[in-house]
């Protein structure tokens, strides 16, 4: 049932002050109005957008270095170089490598760590497969499997 609101005169047991009263009157109005609806609004303003652009708006050396990486032509070679970090991080593969900041050299470096991911991947699947195909239960399977050795015993001893 509905929590209803029970007008008249106040007694001690259903007593509510005006404003429970009123709160109470606008849920049961707008049931799609709640803490997570007014959560989700205020998520999606951009306050801290809003302050990171004053705060570096604010700070003329930051600018001013920003300018300096895009004017240097070294946005790409830095970006890249962050990229290789994280799959150096992520992976165990080139962890030994020592790239630089040329941006070529740290492509490479990521080509070979995803390859490298890839490559264990494939690896783990075909364990998986292998491993599922030998703790197979399936009938079927083992008799195709009992099959096969037969018809290589027969080979075997007709060949001889």
């Amino acid at each position: 049932m509905y929590n209803r609101i029970r007008y008249g005169p106040p007694s001690k047991k259903y007593y509510m002050s005006y404003p429970r009263l009123a709160a109470k009157g606008l849920a049961l109005r707008m049931p799609w109005l709640s803490f997570d609806f007014i959560v989700e609004f205020l998520a999606i303003l951009p306050f801290p957008q809003v302050a990171v652009a004053v705060l570096i708006f604010k700070v003329k050396d930051i600018l001013k270095f920003y300018l300096y990486i895009l004017a240097s032509h070294m946005l790409g070679a830095i970006c890249f170089y962050t990229l290789w970090w994280g799959f150096r991080n992520m992976s165990t593969y080139g962890t030994d490598l020592k790239t630089s900041n040329y941006l070529w050299e740290n492509c490479f470096a990521i080509l070979i760590s995803a390859i490298g991911l890839l490559l264990f991947l494939y690896l783990i699947g075909n364990v998986k497969t292998c491993m599922q195909q030998l703790t197979s239960t399936n009938p079927l399977e083992v008799e195709k499997g009992k099959e096969g050795e037969i018809r290589c015993w027969m080979v075997r001893k007709l060949s001889a």
